[in-house]
């Protein structure tokens, strides 16, 4: 690939290499992306305060359909998402200590097991299913560039940065980046300077959604030796806090709707370490 105000791409079929020239390049190839890799953007980052592992079950069939749903005890999150005909597909999000907790010959057991959480009606059914695709577990670090964009090339999804998946959220920036990526192509304007809005905008959007699932992971899903009181703090905060529903609301409408006070790391920072109020 070869950036520039003249972009070309090249491709080998067989023993024959083909230039194609374009208009434009739209990077959408992920996290381990070539095209970002060979224009030289580089990514910011986060630590991941969490990890997680997901597998997508079948025969689950005697287990409520009808909602998805999210749990967590002491030591591991859960989110669960229906897929039809007694498929399901699991998340489960421990801490950084436990990166291997579901590693190894022994990993989907473990997993299945995890997932049994106490006083979840259906724990025991999720034990009974049966894999449909592989068990990985990786970490729920966040990345992001200030500048998606080079002469030549814009970067959409993943190859521009990704949210922490524990408030799931990849989707949406994707669909989000590609309608704004496609409003400057509509306007007919190609050049670097005609992406800087959608540059600045993404740079703020992923950094509101980084606090909220920095918030969600101070919650429920990283390391730490209160979470029964961190609980009570998050339902708490629920009932108490008119920021709280600001933040999390914004996860879910676009983190533009809320106020910039919800997403300054305050309510995160009172999640690890405010006192619960007595009932």
């Amino acid at each position: 690939m070869r950036p520039g105000t003249s972009p070309t791409l090249a491709y080998r079929m067989g023993d024959k290499t083909e230039e194609v020239a374009a208009g434009l390049i739209v990077g959408a190839d992920g996290r381990a992306s070539g095209v970002r890799r060979q224009v030289g953007i580089d990514l910011e980052h986060q630590r991941e305060p969490n990890m997680i592992a997901g597998l997508l079950l079948d025969g689950v069939d005697d287990m409520p359909a009808d909602a998805d749903f999210m749990v967590s005890n002491d030591d591991v999150f859960m989110a669960s998402f229906q897929q039809g005909g007694g498929r399901v597909r699991v998340y489960l999000c421990p801490g950084v200590s436990q990166r291997h907790r579901f590693s190894g010959p022994s990993g989907v057991a473990e997993f299945l097991r995890s997932a049994a959480i106490k006083g979840l009606p259906f724990g025991e059914q999720l034990t009974r299913g049966e894999p449909a695709g592989p068990l990985a577990t990786y970490p729920g670090d966040d990345s992001w560039t200030p500048r998606p964009f080079v002469d030549g090339v814009v970067l959409i999804g993943d190859a521009a940065g990704w949210n922490n998946p524990i408030v799931g959220q990849g989707l949406s920036i994707f669909m989000r980046d590609a309608r704004s990526v496609r409003d400057v192509l509509r306007s007919g304007d190609f050049s670097t300077g005609a992406f800087a809005a959608y540059g600045s905008e993404r740079v703020e959007r992923m950094r509101r959604l980084r606090e909220g699932a920095n918030f969600v992971a101070a919650a429920f899903g990283e390391d730490c030796d209160d979470r029964p009181v961190r609980r009570a703090r998050f339902f708490e905060m629920q009932r108490e806090e008119p920021l709280f529903m600001a933040l999390l609301g914004g996860l879910f409408a676009g983190p533009e709707t809320g106020p910039a006070e919800a997403f300054d790391g305050t309510l995160t920072a009172r999640m690890r370490s405010a006192t619960v109020k007595a009932e």
